[in-house]
């Protein structure tokens, strides 16, 4: 970089902006010293440098582009910039903390959702789960206190509900506190003490463990085979494999080989492809489906909550049970929790599970083991077969 020490004019700017100043040049201003001029290869900055204090670490601040910003408030800027600096005061790290005390909820969970990447399921439940907070969206994140935030939680219904928005409050609040600190800026801590006073243990809604008990596992499959038949093949893909109901739906005729008797789950929610096998019970369903879609998605509905709504006359239960009860069942049956892991798409518990890559036919004793045991239970049998029956076979 090539670096000239002469006053700062308004010839000099004019040349510059005549485009006479090669690229790579650092003009020093010799009558005022730490203002200077950076020449780019397709514009040109004014910029001041100088120590913080006496024994500060040298600081350089751009002021503005050359052309849009005249020299003479260059200079005033410079001078202004100069002087906080001498009192030990780092004007660009005021700036940034004055930026940081303006950053909206709002802005603060956009900014985390495209950082982090997150599905688009994913990003639309964090927006619902702070709709309770809308009238503080617009409101500068780090000006929120522990009061108004007990306050607010004390008059929001259902403990599950705005224990869950909190949590994402929380998640925001903590994403934009790291970002201030990285950018050297102050941010005040999450005021979680005055939540815990608000209600002990607000951060820990009671997990839900809700299942379809085995007695009442014979009538539930029966109200589930008069359903139409769509949506009965649809509940029993949900029962045999403990998907996800968003991944049943995604799922399309190309994903289905029915020749080898596997299926592929596709950007799972661990942003894995999965593939998995085809248990006896869901042969004839998955080419009953292929039939009727064609080239499409094996389902085609929409909100189908009132065609299954009847079968809540059984017991309470929704399509997420499915899913706690075949991980439950898979305890039972002695499964290997790698196993039930992959089966059902959640993530390796540690580093070592990590490494571990099972394939469906790894998977397809375990798989056919779990759906068997669902069959003994809609037939009001034992999950687990017993040393007479064991005997008898």
């Amino acid at each position: 970089m090539a670096t000239e020490f002469r006053p700062i004019t308004k010839p000099v700017v004019t040349r510059i902006l005549a485009g006479k100043v090669p690229a790579g040049t650092f003009i020093r201003c010799t009558q005022l010293t730490g203002f200077a001029i950076r020449q780019y290869d397709s514009k040109a900055s004014y910029v001041v440098e100088a120590r913080v204090g006496r024994r500060g670490r040298p600081k350089r601040l751009t002021l503005g582009t050359v052309g849009r910003l005249s020299l003479d408030d260059a200079k005033a800027k410079a001078l202004e910039h100069l002087g906080q600096y001498a009192k030990g005061v780092d004007p660009a790290a005021t700036e940034k903390r004055a930026k940081v005390a303006t950053v909206t909820l709002s802005a603060a969970l956009e900014d985390m959702l495209a950082a982090r990447d997150y599905k688009a399921s994913t990003a639309t439940d964090y927006r619902k789960s702070l709709l309770p907070l809308d009238a503080w969206m617009k409101r500068p994140i780090a000006k929120l206190t522990g009061p108004q935030l007990a306050a607010r939680y004390k008059a929001l219904p259902g403990h599950s509900a705005k224990a869950r928005t909190f949590r994402v409050l929380r998640a925001v609040w903590h994403f934009a506190a790291d970002r201030a600190v990285a950018e050297g800026a102050d941010f005040p801590p999450f005021p979680g003490g005055a939540l815990r006073d608000a209600r002990k243990g607000w951060a820990s809604a009671p997990r839900r463990r809700r299942t379809i008990a085995d007695a009442v596992m014979p009538a539930w499959k029966r109200a589930i085979l008069e359903l139409r038949e769509d949506v009965r093949d649809y509940m029993q893909v949900l029962l045999y494999t403990g998907m996800r109901s968003i991944e049943a739906r995604t799922l399309n005729t190309g994903d289905v080989n029915i020749d080898t008797r596997t299926f592929m789950l596709r950007d799972t929610k661990t942003r894995l492809n999965i593939e998995l096998p085809i248990v006896q019970q869901l042969m004839p369903v998955f080419e009953r489906r292929i039939e009727a879609a064609g080239d499409g998605p094996l389902f085609s509905f929409g909100n189908i909550r009132k065609q299954w709504e009847s079968t809540r006359a059984v017991c309470a239960w929704s399509p997420h049970d499915l899913r706690r009860g075949y991980v439950t069942l898979a305890h039972r049956l002695g499964v290997d929790d790698e196993i039930s892991r992959a089966l059902t798409g959640h993530a390796a518990k540690d580093a070592h599970g990590g490494y571990v890559v099972p394939t469906a036919d790894m998977l397809q004793a375990d798989a056919q083991r779990i759906a068997d045991a669902l069959d003994r239970l809609a037939t009001g049998r034992s999950a687990v077969i017993s040393v007479v029956e064991r005997q008898a076979a």
